[in-house]
């Protein structure tokens, strides 16, 4: 998603926990791609998207932060799959 936001001229942020992860995100994007860890991201955004694997959803959404989610505009791209194994070539989902 970040990609198509610099695409057509909107400034993107990538959050993620691990800073290695990070520089490796700043060099492989082309663009003016920012990073930051999840609570940067959450405080200096104004639209947030949480496109994260749905078992960490929570743990993403403490780590921003609530006071730099209060107002903002959330949109949750995040997939509900579980941890288990996918069942004759079937993702498994949670809820």
């Amino acid at each position: 998603m970040a990609k198509g936001f610099l695409k057509n001229g909107y400034p993107a942020t990538i959050a993620s926990r691990n800073e290695e992860k990070r520089k490796e995100l700043k060099t492989t994007i082309s663009g003016n791609i920012q990073t930051a860890n999840f609570g940067e991201a959450a405080a200096n955004g104004d639209i947030m998207i949480l496109a994260v694997k749905g078992t960490g959803a929570e743990a993403a959404v403490e780590a921003c932060g609530a006071d730099n989610l209060n107002g903002k505009v959330i949109i949750d791209a995040t997939n509900p799959i579980a941890d288990k194994a996918p069942e004759n070539g079937v993702l498994r989902y949670f809820n």
